[in-house]
């Protein structure tokens, strides 16, 4: 179904290349809903629910933020 007039959508399509790039700058300290404002990321809903769906995926998100904090702390 496309976009009412005047909205559009970003895609949502989970591939792992985008949630690999995704992780890799949280790691490093980005917040998730700096990284999910730009144009080419999915929106920060869209984001949330592929954690909330998939336990793997919430895992190595887990560890992102862990890494984000040891990066901050140095």
């Amino acid at each position: 179904m496309p976009a009412p007039e005047g909205r559009t959508g970003r895609p949502t399509i989970f591939t792992k290349e985008l949630f690999d790039e995704i992780l890799a700058r949280i790691a490093t300290g980005e917040p998730v809903r700096a990284i999910c404002q730009e144009d080419d990321q999915p929106g920060e809903w869209t984001f949330y629910k592929w954690l909330r769906d998939d336990e793997d995926l919430s895992q190595l998100y887990a560890r992102a933020k862990q890494d984000a904090v040891h990066a901050m702390a140095d």
